[in-house]
């Protein structure tokens, strides 16, 4: 979560404004901002107990969601979700399937999910194993949700309240889901665990594969998802994203990722990305950044890509000089080891 707009006080007057944006400005910092006074990251279970003005938040998150303004409503529950308190769990649940394609019932849909998650993630595993399991289910019902905003959002926050035991109901959902960006939305979900297994590589490598989906924005998440999980197989799909402005960084730091695995014309593309004099000067740290990891240059202080950072070391802009602190910090670390072998 960020951190807060306002501080605790100003967050405490503003959720009792008149003005309903004013307010829900006000109900969306009160949890950030006692988070932040605590000095502790959310969500956090029961935290409004261990501050002294904690009841004061928690009742003014209370009041608030049973505003007349949605929006205040669906920024209260998630800041009570943020906060840990179970209580909010029995109240959103009559939301995620509020009928209507409405803006205010689809924020209502989604806040729901996201405040069960917040508070999922939040319980203590040992002491409130009920209650995540309880959040985990509910998850898991709403990837079958006929609304595809709550199935949208469901994906993600059941990685999040279960981590690696999501998988199943995860490639599940993504094999009877029609939507383009719910699928997209899952295979994202998928990239957020901490480990594929092969059946989930390989239905990833299918999507890679597609040629229908492989060009488009899912293949290449199932690409970068594979490359975060030490696979090559999404390589070219990663190259062909080199073209498009809008994703190339992504898949450079994900190209570095695979390492010397990565295809001949993977090493091509890099390199002519960060010898180009038109290419932004931080896409061309990126660059030069895969360009070395790829061909295992980290000790050669003769490989191009070593040099060109000694440059752009110099350059006027501080956030490129930066960006070339972060990638040589990126290589003074060791080499990943060897990529798994590929799903069957």
């Amino acid at each position: 979560m960020l951190g807060p707009e306002m501080t605790l006080a100003a967050a405490l007057r503003d959720a009792a404004h008149a003005d309903g944006n004013v307010r829900a400005a006000g109900v969306r910092n009160l949890a950030p901002a006692l988070l932040a006074e605590l000095q502790r990251p959310g969500p956090a279970w029961r935290a409004d107990e261990d501050h002294a003005q904690g009841s004061e938040v928690r009742a003014a998150l209370e009041r608030a969601l049973v505003d007349g303004d949605p929006q205040v409503r669906g920024l209260a529950a998630v800041g009570l979700g943020v906060l840990g308190r179970s209580e909010v769990v029995d109240v959103v649940e009559a939301w995620i399937e509020k009928s209507g394609e409405d803006p205010a019932s689809e924020f209502l849909r989604e806040t729901a999910i996201i405040a069960l998650s917040f508070v999922g993630t939040a319980a203590p595993v040992d002491e409130q194993r009920p209650l995540r399991a309880a959040i985990a289910a509910r998850l898991r019902e709403a990837l079958a949700s006929t609304f595809p905003d709550v199935r949208f959002q469901a994906a993600l926050a059941l990685v999040e309240v279960e981590g690696e035991a999501a998988t199943t109901a995860l490639l599940a959902a993504l094999a009877r889901e029609s939507h383009d960006r719910v699928r997209e939305q899952i295979v994202v979900a998928l990239a957020h665990l901490p480990a594929l297994d092969e059946v989930a590589c390989a239905r990833l490598i299918d999507l890679v594969h597609s040629d229908e989906e492989g060009p488009s924005a899912i293949g290449l998440e199932a690409a970068l998802a594979l490359a975060a999980s030490g696979h090559a197989e999404g390589a070219l799909r990663l190259v062909a994203a080199l073209r498009d402005r809008t994703c190339r960084d992504r898949a450079l730091e994900a190209l570095a990722v695979i390492g010397p695995k990565v295809p001949p014309e993977a090493v091509r593309a890099i390199a002519k990305l960060a010898r180009g004099w038109l290419t932004p000067p931080i896409t061309r740290v990126r660059a030069a950044y895969a360009w070395a990891a790829v061909q295992d240059a980290r000790d050669r202080a003769d490989h191009p890509a070593n040099r060109l950072l000694r440059r752009l070391a110099w350059h006027p802009r501080p956030a490129v000089r930066e960006a070339v602190a972060d990638a040589r910090r990126a290589l003074a670390q060791p080499a990943p080891g060897p990529d798994p072998a590929p799903a069957a």
